[in-house]
């Protein structure tokens, strides 16, 4: 191989290099954060990273690039399988432009094959896209499927190519968010804790979908409860006997220029539309009065809670005023998984599969 590397440990001198590489390349990253991600041990399989660096002979050198992907259990066609997320992807600023990048990404792929693994996917942006649908042989899944249900129209408007000069000079206007209320005994909860009966519901609606990280009770433990610096919400409904029926999970953040509300996902068992559009309503209007602007979703338009979305007053956002630009893609390692992990309308996703949110 032309470039030295080596495997993340969870040792604090990876992670401490893993910091100091970040931190040296403009995208800063806080060591509590390094230890959550990676080090934290609440994954399906050891995270698969290739560390960059510049002299092979010490330990402590500094880094030249990071490639790394993490891995977690999978719904893969009603079966459990492995997969990989592709997460950071980083080359230090004079070792741009030399292959680097490929060489590490394909020394992880090998690894992973090796492992059993059954794909990698990920949502590169803009500037590493050509590598992952080039050179990587990832299938294009794309379009990300954003919605967005506004709630302020002079921020909305602000954002939309001809209209955001004007949009300065019109007054705020809040736009209605009214929880609906619940059936005859039904039960709201805010913040209700996440147990087996959770674990009940994710089964019977992942039943429904062709690809998905495993989103089970344990999984959002560690991805909403335990992530540094986050604060996660949700709101869920409750038959009388105790039966979750639906859940969503939400939170704001000061992202965009603006406050923004993220739908994190919207869970409800088969049949139950209805449900499903209660708990939205009352995380929107949640999100509605910590003053957001307007409301982020991920969700295809052949997911069993798309229509929840859509009734909802969520639309489609055009790629053309989209916050940033993402990209979708997979590719499979193997055989049993290609058809569904290269195929677009298998996969469930939601901004639990997002790592910047």
């Amino acid at each position: 191989m032309k470039f030295p590397y080596a495997w993340l440990t969870n040792e604090e001198t990876d992670l401490a290099r893993l910091k100091a590489c970040f931190d040296d390349n403009d995208s800063p990253r806080s060591l509590e954060q390094l230890r959550w991600q990676y080090a934290s041990g609440l994954h399906s399989s050891p995270p698969l990273a290739v560390l960059g660096t510049t002299d092979a002979n010490d330990p402590r050198a500094r880094l030249s690039g990071v490639y790394a992907t993490l891995q977690n259990e999978f719904i893969c066609s009603g079966r459990r399988v492995i997969g990989t997320q592709s997460l950071d992807t980083l080359t230090s600023k004079e070792f741009r432009g030399k292959g680097m990048f490929g060489e590490f990404a394909k020394a992880v792929y090998e690894r992973a094959a090796a492992r059993e693994v059954g794909f990698v996917y990920g949502f590169p942006n803009g500037n590493s896209a050509p590598g992952f649908f080039g050179k990587l042989g990832w299938t294009r899944l794309d379009p990300v499927p954003f919605l967005i249900r506004p709630l302020n129209a002079g921020y909305v408007l602000s954002k939309l190519p001809g209209v955001r000069k004007i949009a300065q000079y019109l007054p705020a206007i809040r736009l209605p968010a009214r929880p609906q209320g619940a059936g005859s005994e039904q039960r709201i909860a805010y913040d209700a804790s996440i147990d087996e009966r959770y674990d009940s519901l994710w089964e019977a609606f992942g039943s429904q979908v062709g690809i998905a990280l495993n989103r089970t009770g344990a999984y959002l433990g560690w991805r909403l409860r335990d992530k540094p610096g986050e604060q996660y919400s949700n709101v869920a409904l409750f038959d009388p006997s105790g039966q979750m029926l639906a859940i969503c999970f939400y939170a704001a953040k000061d992202k965009h220029g603006g406050k923004v509300g993220y739908v994190m996902d919207l869970i409800h068992r088969p049949g139950r539309e209805r449900e499903a559009r209660v708990a939205l309503s009352h995380a929107v209007a949640e999100m509605a009065r910590k003053r957001c602007d307007a409301v982020l979703a991920w969700c295809f338009e052949h997911s069993p809670n798309y229509s929840a979305f859509r009734k909802s007053g969520f639309f489609n956002l055009p790629e053309r005023v989209r916050p940033i630009e993402l990209h979708f893609g997979a590719r499979a390692f193997s055989s049993d998984c290609k058809a569904a992990a290269e195929q677009r309308s298998a996969w469930y996703i939601s901004y639990l599969d997002s790592d910047t949110v």
